[in-house]
């Protein structure tokens, strides 16, 4: 079942299964733009419109865009990324799907790859997505001193940033990093966030940052090492480890669990 769950679950819904799962496995193996997904699934962009529409329809992905655009922007962007929303999908489509007809008899080239990519693909997926619901609840309880109009991330050709959060009307700005290594963070890495990620974004805006007033986050699994603390201190950067995301996300209300990875 757990090999056979997706094919059943497309072949439900639509017609053509076997491209609508050329292209989640797309999605899943790490191409999220039209063009990208155009070229790995050799399906032409104006016919592949047609089956993302179908796909977002289904809720089995859903079209992204930069948290930092502005209204107009949004309406014209093609920076669109295309995200599988189903965990259990997600975790099918990178690391099952491209093993799917050598499971059954050899089960070691997919283990192999989860060892390695998995932590990888915790802090890229799970990891962000928490740190945003964490905005999202410190701002319901007074823990962030406004409202933001949208919480997502920010990508341009220049630059990532993980985490935003931003009010257009109040012209406040949270820019968040996250790390889900094995080590604490160290003083370079927050660094990094406040001298070359956020000048870079803040260009991207068009904003003036001067009648902006701009936060900053940093999240990590493993904690800070002491000069990173420091240099947070200094630079007023709120550095916040998993036990205190843990804290506020409450595991009862949000569905969520502890783990250990």
């Amino acid at each position: 079942m757990f090999l056979s769950e997706p094919t059943l679950l497309l072949y439900d819904e639509v017609r053509e299964p076997q491209s609508y799962l050329a292209i989640l496995k797309a999605i899943g193996s790490g191409f999220h733009t039209l063009s990208e997904i155009s070229h790995a699934t050799l399906i032409t962009k104006n016919n592949l419109s047609a089956y993302l529409a179908r796909l977002q329809d289904l809720k089995f992905i859903e079209r992204r865009l930069p948290a930092t655009l502005s209204t107009a922007k949004l309406r014209r962007s093609r920076q669109g990324r295309y995200r599988i929303i189903d965990p259990y999908f997600r975790f099918f489509f990178r690391f099952i799907a491209p093993f799917h007809e050598s499971i059954p008899f050899d089960i070691e080239p997919a283990m192999k790859k989860i060892q390695e990519d998995f932590r990888t693909f915790v802090g890229q997926t799970i990891f962000e997505e928490l740190a945003r619901e964490w905005i999202q609840q410190q701002a319901k309880r007074g823990g962030i001193s406004f409202i933001p109009e949208r919480v997502g991330s920010h990508w341009s050709r220049h630059v990532q940033v993980d985490v935003v959060a931003i009010n257009w009307r109040e012209k406040r700005l949270i820019l968040g990093e996250c790390k889900w290594g094995g080590q604490a963070v160290d003083k370079g890495t927050v660094r990094e966030l406040l001298e070359q990620r956020v000048p870079k974004t803040i260009k991207d805006m068009e904003i003036d940052v001067n009648r902006w007033q701009v936060d900053y986050l940093f999240f990590a699994r493993s904690g800070y090492t002491p000069a990173a603390k420091t240099y947070g201190r200094d630079m007023n950067i709120q550095l916040v480890d998993l036990e205190q995301m843990m804290n506020v996300l409450d595991t009862d209300e949000q569905g969520l669990v502890e783990f250990d990875i």
